[in-house]
């Protein structure tokens, strides 16, 4: 109806109602709002925090038709953890990084957990590298991952 996306972001539980709400925002991606996601004292995103992440991108791939979804988790001037995502076509998306993005995860749709060329030529400098593989099953999601940088 248009008014799902608000100039400071979508909830979890709107997008998961509504995921064409993410693919209707194109490259330029949404903003995700009430995700409780912690850092480690190292400053990397928290193991429990990755899971919950990957579960959501891989659910949202799989709703939408097996296509990609990026997630970049960043912290802002304020501290504060946000995330933002990003989908693409079944191979592809394009998006653009957040400044301080700490974790960085994508669905390959075809279950591969290997790192193409164009993701190792686009890795984010500072942050976890990670691919989440899809199966196009929605809602049988583990939240597994490789970290390739």
């Amino acid at each position: 109806d248009g008014n799902d996306v608000a100039g400071d972001g979508v909830t979890v539980d709107a997008l998961r109602a509504n995921p064409g709400i993410l693919s209707r925002a194109g490259i330029q991606g949404v903003e995700v709002n009430g995700m409780d996601l912690f850092t480690d004292p190292d400053g990397t995103l928290s193991e429990k925090s990755k899971i919950e992440v990957n579960k959501l991108i891989g659910y949202l791939s799989d709703l939408l038709g097996r296509i990609e979804v990026v997630a970049n988790v960043y912290v802002d001037d304020s501290e504060n953890i946000g995330i933002h995502l990003t989908a693409g076509k079944e191979d592809s998306a394009i998006f653009y990084p957040m400044e301080g993005t700490i974790y960085s995860a994508h669905v390959h749709t075809n279950g591969s957990w290997v790192p193409s060329r164009l993701d190792r030529e686009n890795e984010i400098p500072g942050a976890e590298d990670a691919i989440v593989a899809g199966d196009g099953v929605a809602g049988n999601e583990t939240g597994d991952y490789f970290q390739y940088a």
